[in-house]
């Protein structure tokens, strides 16, 4: 493998992965929560039939207030950030 010569300089860019990390962690909760109810609602509805996108519905439903609990809980403890 050749050595590559930076010029005497070291890069601040990150990789390709770290920014694929950092990418998926900024992503807003309501676009994990549809990509979530997608795949919970094809897997439910293989298995119970249509009765299983409700379910599914049901388990985003929960998903969001537990995430907006824990913001408005968040934001009561530290104000500033949120």
């Amino acid at each position: 493998m050749a050595h590559q010569y930076s010029g005497g300089r070291t890069s601040t860019r990150p990789t390709y992965p770290t920014v694929q990390t950092h990418r998926f962690r900024e992503r807003p909760a309501v676009i994990g929560a549809m990509t979530g109810f997608v795949v919970i609602a094809t897997v439910l509805y293989l298995f119970l039939g249509p009765i299983g996108i409700l379910y599914a519905l049901g388990f985003e439903v929960l998903y969001l207030l537990i995430y907006l609990a824990t913001i408005a809980f968040a934001a009561l403890l530290d104000p500033d950030v949120y």
